[in-house]
């Protein structure tokens, strides 16, 4: 009876660690996938839907854009409190994998994260959509309303990050608040988890980056990839 339990036990464990691998195995996968395609992406012969994220804007919003309302606010404190959330973006994949690795969550992080990477793009490929800059017809400045703060710092630190961005035409999801709402999902709401969150969100459509059906979905994507990957 004894090595009857011991044996259940420890196939029990070897399946855990089986599992485990499979979500490390899979996550790196999907996200060397990724950015194999990312870095392969042209837009050449690209012709983007200028029309449809605002016309869904306007439905929910009842006729109004939010990415207009926030420029009727915009001030330098917001320009610069905000612009450190996008600044933290270009990080988040270091910091994010060395954050889970000591979590003792890795594995369902770059699940998570792959899917979240790899569902975004497809879509991304499949409708092309510009961004609200794009529309504004600012096309020589894709880093959008980030352009204040090289301004301010007299630097162009976003404009050299931005130029030679190869996925003008991605504005859907928001990729921003898609990886943060991969944090949330797996660091639970908490107050900084929550105010991360909500503050890339605002400052995604602040900056003229994205639209609001764009953070919408960046946050059901990961959302529904983590209930699939509970199931």
């Amino acid at each position: 009876m004894t090595l009857i339990i011991c044996d259940v036990f420890l196939n029990y464990d070897f399946l855990v660690l089986c599992k485990k691998k499979r979500k490390k195995m899979f996550g790196i996968l999907f996200n060397t996938i990724y950015f194999i395609m990312l870095f392969r992406h042209k837009e050449h012969d690209v012709k983007p839907n200028t029309t449809l994220l605002m016309w869904i804007d306007k439905k929910i919003c009842f006729g109004y854009l939010p990415n207009e309302l926030l420029q009727k606010i915009k001030n330098p404190l917001f320009d610069v409190t905000l612009c450190f959330f996008y600044l933290f973006h270009f990080i988040i994949p270091i910091t994010y994998t060395c954050y889970f690795y000591c979590q003792n969550q890795l594995q369902l992080f770059l699940l998570l994260w792959g899917m979240t990477n790899l569902q975004a793009y497809c879509i991304q490929k499949i409708i092309p959509t510009s961004p609200p800059w794009y529309n504004n017809n600012d096309l020589n400045h894709k880093e959008g309303d980030l352009k204040r703060i090289d301004e301010l710092i007299g630097q162009p630190l976003f404009y050299s990050i931005y130029k030679d961005n190869n996925l003008t035409y991605g504005a859907l999801p928001s990729l921003h608040v898609a990886w943060v709402m991969c944090f949330v999902l797996l660091n639970g709401f908490n107050v900084w988890s929550t105010a991360h969150l909500f503050c890339i969100s605002l400052a995604a459509i602040y900056f003229q980056h994205h639209y609001l059906i764009d953070v919408l979905l960046g946050i059901l994507i990961p959302y529904l990839s983590y209930e699939i990957i509970k199931i």
